[in-house]
């Protein structure tokens, strides 16, 4: 069990809700996205756990979470003892022992980023696709889909169509339409998001992420150098100092970079290795062998929410997989004339 926590407020059946629940069943990989209040409290965990979890599949021998306090909590232990269901709280400084629920967490944040609006106001209205679309989809892991793994049939996506299309309902039809198309879409960013995780672990090894205070080397592969030829380039340069965790499951990061470098200082993950100091204290010093001459180029800005005061931007990276767009601040951007430009082209009062 983990929550995705910080999301827009949402306001349904006169509860405001602004995290997800994510519980993912150990066997099956079965999961379950529930939507709850940011300011849950033990009492309430136990309520939601009882109408979503063990209505429907019973008490589980065991549940792994992370060592918040609602589970650390002595409400919550002694709900577990009486249900002789055996707590398991990830270490502190192993918090992969509960990673399963971590790379569910991840698919679900890129999958909101994805299909959201612009306000960001309808995730929850996305989840219900999204958990069906997950449990559907084919899990290396376990040979199969979830939800097959389960219950021992595979839930239909959809019938055919009978009878003249004229008599159907308009909207009838273009919802369902539409519900088929996201679907297709939701599936495809799934398979890329289990492929990219595979990546890591068949190498035998967790996704990478790091630590505020953490030294990394940034990848030159996509920045433009002055180098006669990429061949004899250092393939990174640094060390630099993580300043800042950017976004809800490390795949950003803020950097603290010299002057002399000259380049957008939030990253993506897949720009940046750790540094090995090899016992020596890393310095940080403005004295490079050379100096990177342009930004970590913007290619376009997707899309954007918030007030114009505290706005935020959904940004394509140049020479990076969608999966890495970020969402930055105004203050993150080098190019203030490309963003001016962008809020020139939605209008002033968007």
């Amino acid at each position: 069990m983990d929550f995705i926590t910080d999301l827009p407020p949402v306001r349904c059946e006169k509860k405001i809700y602004s995290s997800i629940l994510v519980v993912v069943d150990r066997l099956t990989r079965y999961a379950r996205y529930i939507p709850v209040s940011s300011r849950i409290s033990s009492d309430g965990l136990a309520d939601v756990f009882l109408r979503e979890i063990f209505k429907h599949y019973g008490m589980p021998d065991g549940i792994v979470s992370d060592r918040g306090s609602l589970f650390t909590g002595h409400f919550w232990a002694t709900f577990c003892h009486l249900l002789h269901c055996k707590r398991r709280l990830s270490t502190s400084f192993h918090p992969q022992t509960d990673g399963q629920t971590e790379r569910v967490n991840q698919t679900i944040e890129q999958y909101l980023r994805t299909f959201c609006n612009k306000e960001q106001s309808d995730w929850m209205d996305k989840l219900p696709l999204a958990e069906f679309t997950y449990n559907t989809s084919y899990h290396d892991t376990v040979k199969g889909a979830p939800a097959e793994v389960l219950m021992g049939y595979q839930p239909r996506s959809k019938g055919h169509v009978k009878g003249q299309l004229e008599t159907f309902s308009t909207r009838a039809r273009d919802r369902v339409r539409g519900l088929g198309e996201l679907h297709e879409r939701t599936a495809l960013l799934i398979t890329r998001a289990q492929e990219r995780q595979a990546r890591y672990y068949n190498k035998g090894r967790e996704p990478m992420s790091f630590q505020e205070g953490d030294w990394v080397l940034i990848s030159t592969k996509t920045l433009p150098l002055r180098r006669p030829t990429k061949k004899l380039t250092e393939k990174y340069v640094g060390p630099y100092q993580i300043e800042q965790i950017v976004g809800g499951h490390r795949l950003a990061y803020r950097l603290r970079l010299p002057s002399t470098v000259k380049i957008h200082n939030v990253l993506p993950i897949s720009s940046l290795e750790p540094y090995r100091s090899r016992g020596q204290q890393p310095v940080e010093t403005e004295d490079h062998p050379f100096m990177i001459e342009s930004t970590y180029d913007v290619e376009q800005i997707l899309d954007h929410c918030g007030p114009r005061s505290r706005r935020r931007y959904l940004v394509k990276w140049k020479g990076h997989e969608d999966e890495e767009n970020s969402w930055v601040s105004r203050s993150d951007f080098v190019d203030k004339e490309f963003l001016v430009d962008y809020d020139r082209s939605v209008g002033r009062g968007a």
